[in-house]
């Protein structure tokens, strides 16, 4: 059955070797419903080089997960302020965490290499008509737009480093950012950077969403995945660019972000 097998014989070994243990966890989990409260909705691409729990070390009951080709939340000019004209499930996904399981912080995470973003690149380079499109790019047409119009200002940029503008709704204040200074990477992770900058102009246009980031209640972070070197780089918005977690820098990045953690009290079970 070709690469079933590889698939089939890894369930074996996850029941041999981990499943009691996990069974354990949610079982604790399920009678201790006040320890359960994830930390973050990760948001992230469908490629199969990217293992989220894996590369973050996270647990059972630690963080949502969500993925597709681009890590693309769709803005509200395309779904609709009220989500009448078409509800996604990212926004699905953004009202069950945010607003149903409380959770506090959402992060977007790229990467290099990215498949869809070479794709969306080779809408700008080829300039081939929409009618040829097969569905991913008729997908990225749609729902990458913006990233699509803010690649063309970089373009022209000194460099192709920026600055970019990301003008976000009231919610969210606006921001600027310097795309790769160091000038290490291709245009195609440029690409794949901008974009997910601009799942936060996104994220800040779902009208479901405005209370709770006028409040403080949900925080967005913008990460990239570097998948050669296996680092990951976070935005900093006070510098204005992406910079590389180390453990050098841990705990100042962690300052930054520490007003998205949510206190004690805040914090609420999420099991019946």
């Amino acid at each position: 059955m070709g690469g079933m097998d590889k698939i089939m014989r890894g369930v074996l070994r996850y029941r041999n070797v981990y499943r009691a243990q996990v069974a354990q966890e949610v079982r604790h989990l399920r009678e201790h419903p006040e320890t359960f409260h994830p930390e973050a909705l990760w948001i992230t691409c469908m490629d199969c080089r990217l293992l989220p729990s894996f590369q973050t070390q996270t647990r059972t009951g630690d963080m949502f997960v969500i993925r597709n080709s681009g890590n693309l939340i769709p803005h509200s000019m395309h779904c609709g302020e009220d989500l009448q004209v078409h509800p996604s499930c990212e926004t699905a996904a953004l009202d069950l965490c945010c607003r149903v399981a409380h959770i506090n912080n959402v992060i977007v995470c790229g990467h290099s290499d990215c498949k869809a973003m070479n794709a969306l690149y080779d809408i700008i380079s080829s300039g081939s008509p929409p009618e040829k499109d097969g569905p991913l790019k008729m997908y990225l047409r749609r729902y990458a737009e913006p990233t699509l119009t803010k690649f063309e200002t970089l373009i022209k940029s000194p460099k192709m480093q920026g600055p970019i503008q990301f003008d976000c709704s009231p919610a969210l204040k606006p921001f600027r950012a310097f795309i790769d200074p160091e000038g290490v990477l291709n245009e195609k992770d440029k690409l794949s950077q901008l974009n997910v900058l601009q799942q936060m102009e996104n994220l800040s246009s779902l009208r479901f969403l405005q209370d709770h980031l006028k409040q403080e209640r949900v925080f967005p972070h913008a990460w990239w995945f570097h998948l050669d070197t296996g680092d990951y780089h976070i935005f900093d918005f006070k510098e204005e660019r992406f910079i590389k977690l180390t453990d050098d820098n841990v705990e100042t990045v962690l300052g930054l972000a520490a007003k998205a953690s949510p206190t004690d009290n805040d914090k609420k079970g999420l099991l019946p």
